[in-house]
């Protein structure tokens, strides 16, 4: 299983880093994001990777190698958001990812292709939420 984490918010370094849980070592892996990644959510098989991206209005996706761990951006890179991206989760089913839009008050929600990774969004791609939804819990 591993962990991920995002690196360097600066301006000329954007990007998350793939540890495994038990190697205390350094990253695994590390790839560059779009602008300003916020969050990193991981899928329950630990196939792909999902960065939510608070400038770009993006969320970055990746597979990950089983051998080696290492991140690898996935045939089409990023998909659209809302405003603002704050967070990105992935539900325990692993069938879908909802990322909670800060800027524009909303929650995408796409569905994840089990075999690709890749995110299509839903029929209804974006709801209203509250003001400035930060992160998401889906029901176990």
């Amino acid at each position: 299983m591993a962990l991920a984490s995002l690196c360097g918010e600066s301006d000329d370094k954007h990007g998350i880093e793939l540890h495994h849980r038990s190697d205390h070592r350094g990253p695994v892996s590390t790839v560059a994001t779009n602008d300003y990644p916020r969050a990193v959510a991981v899928d329950p098989t630990g196939r792909f990777a999902y960065v939510a991206n608070l400038v770009s209005r993006t969320v970055s996706t990746y597979a990950i190698d089983p051998v080696t761990g290492a991140l690898s951006p996935l045939a089409v890179p990023t998909v659209a958001t809302e405003n603002a991206p704050h967070s990105v989760t992935v539900d325990p089913s692993g069938r879908f990812a909802y990322v909670a839009n800060r800027g524009s008050n909303t929650l995408s929600a796409y569905a994840i292709d089990s075999h690709s990774g890749a995110l299509s969004p839903l029929a209804r791609p974006a709801v209203a939420t509250g003001s400035s939804p930060v992160a998401i819990a889906p029901a176990r």
